[in-house]
């Protein structure tokens, strides 16, 4: 970390005693104290260099103490200020990685549990709000998380801003939620009736990436069916992230499907019982690799959505096959105490409460809206430390 007023030398050298020296130090030391108080409601990273700048001050006014008795007095009152001022900006950080900027805290309970509300409207229907318990909730615009992932980019040194989802057609969904939180273009026709073309580069069923560069964001998809265990296309794109370890990591990575497992077990005159197992057990054998990616990158595995039975026209997709599923993730995650996988336990109640698929399937509109919004709290204002897998 580097202090971005203080030279390296600056506490170094002892051979100005003299009380011209030590009042240029004091001027000097004022001036920065000045400084770092405009400082204190910048970001977190530029508060936690205005601390390490206190330290350096500190060290300052201890080797130029031999001066003068009104000397020694005015650098120890600046010394008891320095150290003041140091614990107020760590205590005002340590407030701000906690409550995520204000407000109540938006990091804890974010991804667990939440509330649907319904807010009388202009129009016809009442309005619905999601709202997560114990926390704020902020809404981004397109503006806010533009602004958002560059300042991620800023952060890794010019380097974009990287999310990646892996999985099936509902994970293609937030996919395209993300693209269209960035851009304004809505591709997504699951969860909009009225888009009935998308460009020739539009394809379903395969792994593709895309460079958002006004954003400086990266979104990588990963068009992975079922849970392979760690040999097939979701454990190979697994394999690729840990290889680039912490060099370039990602910022987030969401990861889950389930719908095809479902399916096929069906087409292979199996019972749900026993295909679920072998769920659980692939999802196993991939959790030492995602526990592993999670060390450097936020993971969440997304787990299947209520669905809308009165538009489905699957048999094999019921709501209990739903819950089954998930259940059996959730104790494999419960298996392994300190595993770095956060289940995102209120997309699923969200879902649920609202009900609002389209085909009965896939994400709903106003439900993918709330989905993006908790991504977006997550990735800009929460720490990824204090969130509770």
């Amino acid at each position: 970390m580097v202090c971005p007023c203080i030279s390296s030398d600056s506490g170094s050298s002892s051979s100005s005693s003299g009380d011209g020296a030590t009042q240029f130090r004091l001027k000097k030391t004022f001036l920065l104290s000045r400084k770092l108080l405009f400082w204190i409601d910048s970001d977190l990273d530029v508060t936690l260099r205005a601390q390490f700048c206190f330290l350096k001050l500190s060290s300052i006014t201890r080797v130029h103490s031999k001066s003068s008795q009104t000397m020694k007095l005015l650098l120890n009152i600046l010394l008891l200020f320095s150290a003041l001022s140091s614990a107020l900006l760590f205590g005002l950080s340590l407030h701000l990685q906690i409550n995520g900027g204000g407000g109540q805290n938006t990091c804890m309970s974010l991804m667990k549990r939440g509330t649907l509300l319904k807010v009388p409207s202009k129009g016809s229907s009442d309005q619905s709000i999601w709202q997560p318990d114990d926390c704020d909730l902020k809404l981004y615009t397109q503006d806010d998380a533009n602004r958002c992932m560059l300042k991620i980019k800023a952060r890794k040194s010019r380097f974009p801003a990287n999310i990646i989802i892996t999985g099936d057609s509902r994970m293609r969904q937030l996919r395209d939620a993300f693209f269209y939180q960035l851009t304004g273009i809505n591709r997504d026709w699951l969860s909009n009736r009225s888009i009935t073309h998308v460009p020739d580069t539009y394809t379903k069923h395969s792994s593709n990436q895309m460079m958002l560069r006004d954003s400086g964001v990266r979104i990588e998809f990963n068009w992975a069916t079922g849970l392979d265990g760690g040999q097939g296309s979701t454990g190979k794109s697994l394999d690729k992230l840990m290889r680039r370890g912490r060099l370039r990591p990602a910022d987030l990575l969401l990861i889950g499907n389930g719908v095809w497992t479902i399916r096929e077990c069906t087409a292979q005159n199996r019972t749900q019982d026993d295909c679920v197992v072998d769920y659980r057990n692939n999802f196993l054998a991939l959790l030492p690799k995602l526990s592993a990616i999670g060390r450097h990158t936020t993971v969440i595995w997304v787990p299947q959505i209520q669905l809308n039975e009165s538009n489905m026209w699957d048999r094999d997709f019921t709501n209990e096959n739903m819950r089954m599923y998930n259940e059996a993730i959730k104790s494999g995650l419960a298996s392994v105490p300190d595993n770095k996988v956060i289940y995102w336990n209120s997309l699923e109640m969200l879902s649920s409460a609202l009900n609002d698929s389209l085909d009965g399937l896939h994400f709903g509109p106003t439900a993918k809206y709330y989905d993006i919004q908790m991504l977006l709290n997550l990735m800009c204002i929460c720490d990824k430390d204090l969130i509770k897998y």
